[in-house]
């Protein structure tokens, strides 16, 4: 299990940056969601979750990690955002879009002196439209004591819970993962070709930080592996606890 932040992106030869705030939440057998949302938009407001998803968002992808071997990692996507806004923009009709996106491989590796980790690998670039090679540095955070207002690292040891949900039906595509005081989830509904996010933190009550699109997500997980939960007219099967 982990929770972790995007501290950089970099296409060499250009110098890295960060132009969102990415958090990344897998569970212990390697469910993962993963919601990068531009610097200028977090915490979103409701005045902006109107706005169009690409416009709001770098990237909404979620679906399991395939350990390769070596630190390298294939990213099985259920779905990707980029994906289905990328088929759209071709015409192609709802019922006809593939939700999965390209193959996602990253080789992960320790940095001396450093805490953090880095990815390689490569993908297409949004600047040139063509496959790129990346460099991404990533820091582990406390599923625990991590806030919205500051990055606490992941300790050595820590105890936490996680809880997974999934729905893939011909309605709806999505998962919900909660992790220690963090939920993060993504809904695609295939009839509206329309996104729902979610990313709230618990401090005793639970604080939205991301709130997209029409759909709503359950935030009280008690349940047992093969349960179902009903919220918002959505159906949730419980695969991890």
């Amino acid at each position: 299990m982990s929770l972790s932040t995007r501290v950089s992106l970099q296409w060499p030869p250009n110098e890295p940056e960060e132009l969102s705030n990415t958090l990344v939440m897998n569970s212990k057998s390697g469910h993962f969601v993963d919601i990068r949302i531009f610097r200028q938009y977090y915490p979103l407001s409701e005045r902006d979750a109107t706005k169009p998803i690409d416009e709001v968002f770098q990237w909404c992808m979620c679906g399991i990690e395939e350990p390769l071997g070596g630190g390298t990692i294939n990213f099985k996507k259920d779905l990707d955002h980029i994906a289905v806004s990328e088929a759209l923009e071709t015409g192609t009709p709802p019922d006809q879009i593939q939700i999965q996106g390209a193959p996602d491989i990253g080789h992960f590796s320790s940095i001396e002196g450093s805490e953090n980790r880095k990815e390689t690998g490569s993908m297409i670039s949004p600047e040139t439209g063509k496959e790129e090679e990346y460099i991404e540095i990533w820091k582990s955070l406390d599923p625990i004591a991590h806030n919205p207002t500051e990055d606490v690292r992941e300790k050595e040891a820590y105890s936490c819970k996680a809880t997974v949900l999934k729905v893939s039906n011909p309605t709806y595509e999505g998962k919900l993962l909660k992790l220690g005081n963090w939920l993060q989830g993504l809904l695609y509904t295939k009839s509206t070709c329309k996104f729902s996010v979610i990313r709230s933190h618990y401090d005793g009550n639970w604080n939205d930080l991301i709130k997209y699109g029409e759909k709503m997500f359950p935030k009280e997980l008690s349940c047992t592996v093969g349960d179902t939960i009903e919220y918002d007219g959505v159906k949730w099967e419980c695969l991890e606890v």
